[in-house]
């Protein structure tokens, strides 16, 4: 869509085609974030109709199991044991040709909304069952998001400060959500960049402009106004 606006001279938000295209693939995202020094969970990708074979032993369980391309936790599943492993790489494959297996982090789920190219106050996300899938994004209303996030202000700013890396790792402009995961030990990994976040007063993004003082009306005024200064440079 980026493409065909821009072939058309017709002013857009957010983020540009390559960086949406790296951000939308989770293979493509985790090299630049490596690249770039980002810390990330560590990870191997199975590719369909190959023999790769998954070495628990390099990830252990749980595992997380998702499809490298689709966004809203769409195809993810968290596998405990062997057995049910090749289910939950079966349900990934269906979403493309291949499969991410990430190594579980335990701990709390942050997300960092990024606002032309500032770091938003973090959101801690808190789902009813330890899951933030579809479902807990979607349909149960449990699920809490709590703005700020009530984690250590250390912790605050390296959350803001690696989410404004990612961002910028892939080549994203104006706004966008960086989603991560903050282990017991502390440790802050990301797990990918949403490009085009949630817009509705319930969203995260809006939520966490919220937290600044930064009303609905006044955020969408914002990202026209960058969208519009983009495209007189």
């Amino acid at each position: 869509m980026q493409r065909i606006l821009e072939d058309a001279g017709i002013s857009y938000t957010g983020s540009g085609v390559e960086a949406s295209k790296a951000a939308l693939d989770k293979v493509a995202s985790k090299d630049l974030f490596i690249k770039n020094y980002i810390p990330v969970p560590r990870h191997m990708v199975l590719i369909k109709d190959r023999s790769d074979i998954y070495d628990n032993g390099k990830l252990g369980f749980p595992v997380v199991v998702k499809p490298h391309l689709e966004g809203s936790s769409i195809g993810l599943s968290i596998v405990r044991d062997k057995g049910s492993l090749q289910g939950a790489i079966d349900k990934a494959f269906e979403y493309g040709d291949k499969v991410i297996l990430e190594e579980y982090i335990d701990g709390r789920e942050l997300t960092v909304g990024i606002l032309n190219d500032e770091a938003l106050p973090v959101i801690e996300i808190v789902p009813k069952n330890k899951v933030y899938d579809y479902d807990a994004k979607y349909k149960d209303s449990a699920t809490k998001y709590l703005v700020p996030a009530p984690i250590a202000k250390e912790a605050s700013e390296k959350a803001r400060r690696l989410g404004i890396l990612a961002h910028r790792a892939l080549g994203c402009r104006s706004f966008s959500r960086v989603d991560m995961m903050m282990a017991r030990s502390g440790d802050i990994f990301v797990l990918e960049v949403n490009t085009i976040p949630g817009m509705t007063e319930r969203s995260l993004l809006p939520k966490a402009a919220q937290a600044t003082g930064l009303r609905f009306g006044s955020l969408c005024v914002k990202i026209l106004e960058y969208a519009v200064t983009v495209n007189k440079e």
